[in-house]
Parts: structure tokens; sequence; C-alpha cells
């Protein structure tokens, strides 16, 4: 293979072809999927004597501000799990339950979603089907003396956006070093996060780390990550609803067939009953006395659910009278509680394999630390499979890349939808989709720019706790 040199001068590395290739298939696939589909239409329609549909037609939907253009109820409930589960069903889902007691932490979760998560979000999913308009404008024609609140949905919204994008383009690096044999955190996972990746550290002896003292460089891997997941994000949703559903059918599948293969693949890993008895059979019950346990779960199930965001109004908007809401709403949430549990048997089943091989207990190995559960643990764990250690780690990280962007699409609509409404509702000229997406995307990606810092990580967690939680909350 062709050979590369190491980070931190780690020594050679050669180009790992099986991940490479798992790589490819996982890019390549969706189009391929598509393309053959066109073109088996096209014969058909050519055979039969009809002409080939563009698709450009679409149905739409009256509204106060005039009309909208109308999902199928296929593509509304694939939008909406897609939006529902996302990047933290793998790390901070994981990261709350083995801080918090295991089995009692997922307990306090479960109640939290069936009767706090699940009635909000289902609220939400009937205003923006009664009144088919996003966040914003809804709340002001439900009672205009609740603007306020429809604004600070709309910031919310923005802040996280910018923060959350940034999550999602750790995962890139991860990806394409995955390609590469030895995997360059194979030696100290904690040394590649923490020095490599985000740049807050360095080695100044073997296995020794400072903190940097310069904390306001930038790491241009990262600036060129984000940017990248940005500009997916913007060429995915600027051209219309059926592009984006298109790329949602693949951005939703893809993580459920992924979380199925990984834990398929890890309980046959040494150590790995250890970590999923931990995860449900471990109920610490002292733990739900405890307001903390609480507060997290339930920030938890929000932050996943994400009603308060103002996103399952504006996607509900796009339905028709008929829609049956209800149901898609009891869908969406147990698609997402059912996504988390399966994962988490994946996850625990790679700590339980850690704590085995390092003889440390499983809840020390698990509550190590929050982002770096998936970054730091978790990636700890791929050299342990062996020879398939790069297709697990490709299949992983790409598992939380398309996680992460069905959120970041829909949250990113949300912004779009309630801007052009607003336009409309001033009487003002309404641009294309595609430039007001630009214009969005460009102020989401700025104001995101300062987590690309070495000290960008650090400032991430606080405006995480704080906006993503607290404000949440």
């Amino acid at each position: 293979g062709q050979e590369a040199t190491g980070a931190g001068g780690a020594g050679k590395m050669e180009v790992s072809w099986s991940g490479t290739l798992c790589l490819l298939v996982l890019v390549l696939g969706g189009p391929a999927v598509y393309l053959a589909a066109y073109l088996v239409a096209r014969v058909r329609r050519r055979k039969s004597g009809g002409e080939y549909a563009t698709g450009n037609a679409h149905e739409v939907v009256p509204n106060a501000l005039g009309e909208r253009e109308k999902w199928t109820s296929t593509q509304y409930l694939f939008g909406l799990v897609g939006y529902a589960i996302g990047i933290g069903n793998v790390w901070r889902f994981c990261y709350v339950i083995a801080r918090d007691g295991g089995a009692a932490s997922l307990l306090a979760y479960m109640l939290s979603f069936v009767f706090i998560a699940t009635p909000l979000f289902l609220y939400e999913m009937i205003l923006g089907q009664y009144t088919r308009l996003s966040s914003l404008p809804a709340w002001i024609q439900v009672r205009p003396r609740w603007t306020g609140l429809g604004i600070s949905q709309f910031l919310l919204c923005f802040i996280v956006q910018s923060y959350f994008v940034m999550v999602i383009a750790y995962t890139i690096p991860y990806i394409a070093s995955s390609c590469v044999d030895p995997l360059p955190w194979a030696d100290s996972s904690e040394e590649h996060w923490f020095v490599d990746i985000l740049g807050l550290k360095q080695e100044t002896e073997p296995g020794v780390l400072e903190d940097v003292e310069d904390k306001g460089d930038f790491q241009w891997v990262l600036v060129a990550s984000y940017l990248l997941v940005w500009a997916v994000v913007y060429f995915s949703i600027s051209f219309g609803k059926q592009v984006l559903s298109k790329i949602t059918y693949v951005t939703v599948i893809a993580p459920v067939v992924l979380v199925v293969v990984l834990i398929a693949r890890t309980a046959v890993l040494p150590g790995a009953l250890d970590g999923i008895r931990f995860y449900l059979f471990k109920f610490e019950s002292e733990n739900l006395k405890d307001p903390a346990v609480w507060a997290a779960a339930l920030s938890q199930c929000l932050f996943s659910l994400s009603p308060g965001f103002g996103t399952a109004i504006t996607m509900s908007s796009h339905t028709g009278d008929k829609e049956d809401v209800y149901k898609a709403a009891i869908l969406t949430s147990c698609a997402n509680t059912v996504f988390a549990v399966a994962a988490g048997f994946a996850v625990f089943a790679m700590i339980g394999n850690i704590a085995h091989v390092e003889g440390e207990a499983v809840e020390e190995v698990a509550s190590r630390s929050g982002t770096g559960l998936a970054f730091i643990v978790i990636a700890s764990a791929m050299p342990t499979f062996g020879a398939a250690g790069n297709v697990m780690s490709v299949l992983f990280f790409f598992m939380l890349f398309t996680l992460g962007l069905d959120s970041a699409f829909a949250w990113s609509e949300t912004l779009t939808s309630t801007v052009e409404d607003m336009l409309v509702r001033q009487n003002w000229r309404k641009p294309p989709t595609w430039v007001t997406t630009l214009v969005i995307t460009a102020l989401c990606a700025l104001a995101g720019l300062p987590y690309c810092t070495t000290h960008g990580s650090l400032i991430l967690d606080s405006v995480d706790s704080f906006v993503g939680i607290n404000f949440l909350l």
C-alpha cells in the first residue's frame, strides 16, 4: 500500500484498502441506487411510450401567507425521524446513562420522554399543521404577544446549529484517518483527540500532556471539515423539498443499517456482556432521588426530540389536512428511543471490551468524558477489532456523520423557512430559496468559526451547557 507519515512522527503508515473501499461504498451507495432507479424508470417509460417525469412538479398547501410545498406522508415521517435521531443519540445519551447510574438513568429518560418530550413534540406538530407556518409567524398568528417566544426559538436554533455542525465536523478527520493502517490513535486516542484534532494540548514528555499557552489559533483541519459540512448542508436544502427528501432517505436508513452491523460485531467482543449488563441491569435507585439526574435525563430527551426549537412546527407546516400527525409523533418518538437504546448496546459493548482489556470498571471507562466518549473511549476500541478495525472505524464515524446531518438539515430548513415567511408577512420581496439559504448558512458558519480554534471545544462545551441545555429547559 501507499505509505504516509503518521501524525506526530509516529512512524510509517499505509493506506487501508479495506477502510477506503468501505468508505467509497458508503459515500457512493446512495447516489448509485438513485441513478439505477432513474435509469430503470426512464427505460420503462420509453418502452410504454410515455414521457419521463422530471419530478419537478409538486403539490402545495395554502396558508395565511400564500402557499407552501407539500410533503408526502413518507417524506414527512422520514424527515421527522431523521431530525429526531441525531448524533446525540450515540455519544451524549450513552454518556448520561453511564454517569447517572445505568438503568436508573435510563428509567428517568424513558419517563421524561413519554410524559414530557413527546406531548410537547406533538403539540408543535399540531400547531404547524394548523397554521401551515414556520415557528415565528405561527406563534404570532396564535397570539401577537408570543412574538418573543418565536424569536427565542429562532435564536436557540441559530446558536445550536452553529456549534452542532462543529460536532459533526469532528467526525470527518476520523473518517479520513480510518483509511490509514494502523489507525493514528492506536497508541493513544486521548493524545490524538487533544493534540492532533483539537490542538488543545501538547505532549511535553512521552505520555504527558499539557495545555497549550496560546489558545486562539485556528485548527485548519477543523476549519476545512467545518466548511465541508456546511457545504453539504447548503446544497442539500437549497434546491427544494424533493431533493432534500431523497437525501434524507439515505441519511436515515444508513445509520439504522450501520448500528445493526455494529451491534452484531461488538456483541462478541471479550467483556461486551459486562458493558451491556451495566447498561441494562445496574439499577442505582438512590440516583432517582437526585434532581440533577432527572434534569440531565429530561434535557437529553428534549435535545434529542427537540421540542422548543420550532422545527416540528416548520416541518408539520408542509403537511395536508388529513395527515395523521399523532401517528407520526408516536412513530418518531418510538423510533428515536429504540435507536438510542439500540446504539447503547453497541457503545456499552465496546466500553465493556475496553474495561476488560484495561482491567478497569465499566462505569469508570464510560464516564471519562462527554464528547470524548465517542472520540476517545470508543475510538480506542477500534484497534481491538483486529483486521476489521479500519472497516469498523469507518462504519462508526460515518454513522455519526450521517446522524448529525439530518438534524442539521432540519434546523437549517427551520431558519430558512422562518426568514422567508417573515419576509412575506412584512410584504417584502422574497428572494429565491437558494439565496436565503446561502445568507443564513454564511451567517451560521461565521458564528461558528470560533469553535475551530484551539479553545473552540471549551467554548462549545460552555455554549452547549448554557444554550443547548439550560435555555432549552
